[in-house]
């Protein structure tokens, strides 16, 4: 894989086998397809420790040897791009907090944010290896792309059907507000840094959750079935809410 052109928020990159594609200009991105052409990270920091990408993107498992013992943690995806960094700089002090703080159970923003998210709008998130699966009409993967379950069936449809089907995704475009760096309070009130691939994932999953039906680029994009059911969902939020401004005593 080869990067032709560097944006400020993307890197396009040429595959071998010619296909043009983009991924977020991040430092987990630039390191993988600078030095390791898109292939699998490896990188050894001395004879006690050394990380290898799995082969799910973005998620590493770190290696610390001591006294002839091997010690392995896997590394989750919300911490790619501080792992890169670690590489990218030689930096195996943070690599050991981060096999820290991991071996000792912290959450990532990704994690905080999901069950922030789960207890706000219980039983319409689904986290799957992917992504976040939202009401089984979209998913928001972990790189920030959104996509449409092109064979969904209905909130009524046929259970075993729909599960079968259930992985048949297709890109769809969703335009977010620019992605940056920033302190962010979740729904249950605490406050956490995230960066711009999680931001990026937290803005299309809150939208998902209550999409603007006036934005034609991404109405034009769905299937007769789910925009039915959200134009319904739509109407009935807006119903829900003028009846409550002319309720006695609301202000």
């Amino acid at each position: 894989m080869k990067i032709v052109e560097i944006r400020k928020d993307q890197l396009v990159y040429l595959d071998d086998k010619g296909n043009i594609g983009s991924v977020p200009n991040n430092p987990y991105w630039r390191l993988k397809l600078k030095r390791y052409n898109g292939d699998r990270i490896y990188h050894k920091f001395n004879d006690e420790c050394e990380i290898q990408e799995t082969f799910n993107q973005g998620i590493f498992n770190f290696t610390v040897k001591s006294e002839g013992i091997d010690s392995i943690i896997q590394i989750r995806i919300e911490w790619a791009d501080d792992v890169a960094t670690a590489i990218e700089n030689e930096d195996l002090n943070t690599m050991l907090e981060i096999f820290e703080i991991h071996r000792s159970g912290g959450k990532g923003f990704q994690e905080k944010m999901l069950d922030s998210l789960m207890n706000q709008y219980s039983g319409r998130i689904e986290v799957t290896d992917k992504g976040f699966v939202i009401d089984k009409r979209f998913m928001v993967d972990r790189n920030g792309s959104a996509h449409i379950n092109q064979n969904y069936d209905g909130i009524s449809g046929d259970k075993k059907k729909q599960k079968k089907i259930a992985d048949n995704w297709k890109f769809i475009c969703i335009v977010a507000a620019q992605a940056r760096k920033r302190k962010l309070r979740l729904p249950d009130g605490t406050e956490t840094e995230i960066d711009p691939t999680d931001d990026t994932i937290l803005r299309k999953i809150l939208f998902l959750l209550r999409p603007n039906m006036n934005d034609s680029v991404f109405t034009n994009q769905l299937t007769g079935t789910i925009r039915e059911e959200l134009e319904y969902d739509n109407d009935e939020y807006e119903y829900k809410q003028r009846k409550k401004r002319s309720s006695p005593g609301v202000q």
